[in-house]
């Protein structure tokens, strides 16, 4: 029985990284000297991304966790080399073959002359394993129960992005240059070495128009799948042309509250926006329209750090409901009393 995982450590900020891992135990691997972090990372250059295949030893299965911990240097543009980071022990490199995906933000320190571990917030290295992830490496691959995925990020802390659009308007034509288009916008954002953090739709995520495309529903969870088996977030908004629900319309409006419930119900879990919320009045009421929402994204510089918070008010933001446009698009442009969720 294979206990395999691949292990992908990613460069998200820097010129290069020069990556070592210890590992806890080398009676959890099926050979000591290959096949483990310990053996991959020994001084590993990393421009972009390391990904190679895990194997722990199945004779003690039910016991093997596979613990291990990493240092490393950040080398600049004039190849000059940092003090070494450190991460004390990962999550185990098992939980990579487990369902859910899990997320961790993993202190990291540097030692001081005098031997004293000082934690450090400007680099920042984020974990995470699950079945439900995809490699950088095939990310059209879903490889079932036969492999886990483990990732780690590293990070500036100072410089971390995020990413807004708008108007996808799926369902606006059905030829295949157009599904096309699409999938090569999605893949350009998952080629970013630099990725953001997450990606905020601002709205008009289908067409909902006269001429309705069965698979409209199915593109936008595909867009969503795709960006979050790679670690990017969407925070979906809804815009005029996503409120039409009758029958044969793609239900924007419930995909939102179904993800929104997924998102409370992970919170603290895997992450999937970080400080997630409904409430936006410290009072742990949940928003009636169950379509607003928060989240937060810290930055780092030194010893000081800065909570950016964000808030989804979606269409337009209003206290009361009302109409908007004139002729073919006098759509309901409700607002959900989206600024009574702000006041």
């Amino acid at each position: 029985m294979s206990l395999g995982c691949y292990l992908e450590v990613i460069n998200r900020s820097f010129s290069k990284i020069i990556v070592t891992a210890d590992i806890a135990d080398k009676k959890q691997w099926e050979n000591p000297d290959s096949g483990n972090p310990a053996s991959a990372l020994k001084n590993r250059t990393i421009d972009y991304y390391s990904s190679d295949d895990m194997e722990m030893n199945n004779v003690v299965i039910g016991t093997t966790k596979g613990y291990f911990s990493i240092q490393f240097n950040i080398v600049d543009e004039n190849n000059e080399k940092s003090p070494l980071y450190y991460c004390d022990l990962l999550p185990n490199l098992n939980e990579g073959r487990e369902k859910p995906v899990r997320r961790n933000y993993i202190p990291v320190f540097v030692i001081s002359k005098d031997n004293k571990k000082i934690t450090t917030n400007d680099v920042v290295v984020l974990v995470s394993r699950g079945r439900e992830l995809r490699r950088i490496k095939a990310p059209e691959i879903d490889y079932g129960s036969s492999k886990g995925i483990y990732k780690i990020e590293i990070f500036r802390g100072s410089e971390m992005r995020f990413g807004v659009m708008a108007d996808i308007h799926l369902g606006s034509g059905t030829t295949t240059s157009k599904r096309d288009l699409r999938d090569d916008f999605t893949n350009s954002i998952l080629k970013l070495q630099n990725r953001p953090r997450f990606i905020a739709i601002c709205g008009d995520i289908t067409n909902n128009c006269r001429k309705f495309e069965p698979d409209e529903l199915t593109y936008i969870k595909k867009f969503t799948a795709q960006l979050e088996q790679q670690n990017i977030p969407v925070a979906e908004g809804v815009g005029n042309h996503d409120n039409l629900t009758f029958f044969n319309h793609a239900n924007v409006l419930s995909f939102i509250k179904e993800r929104n419930k997924d998102r409370e119900k992970d919170n603290g879990k895997g992450n999937i926006l970080d400080n997630f919320s409904y409430d936006s009045k410290g009072k742990n009421v949940k928003d009636p329209s169950e379509l607003h929402y928060r989240w937060s994204m810290p930055l780092y510089l030194e010893d000081k750090k800065l909570n950016i918070h964000f808030f989804q008010v979606n269409n337009v933001p209003g206290t009361d409901n009302r109409k908007d446009g004139e002729g073919d698009y006098k759509y309901e442009a409700y607002s959900y009393s989206a600024l009574n969720y702000l006041a």
